[in-house]
């Protein structure tokens, strides 16, 4: 059975977000993919948006 997965984080209007989290987050979406599990995420922050661009190859 695939793993389900999910991931939560900041959106847009967090100022403490920062490049290296968001980068954090692709690294992770990236992992799950590769291993076959199952992303779960709203997709509206930021932080999910970049955890699913890898397994959707864009935005």
């Amino acid at each position: 059975m695939k793993k389900l997965i999910a991931l939560s984080g900041s959106d847009g209007s967090d100022e403490t977000l920062t490049a290296s989290a968001l980068k954090t987050a692709e690294d992770v979406g990236y992992h799950i993919a590769e291993k076959c599990g199952i992303l779960i995420c709203g997709g509206k922050g930021e932080v999910m948006k970049a955890a699913k661009r890898v397994k959707r190859g864009g935005d």
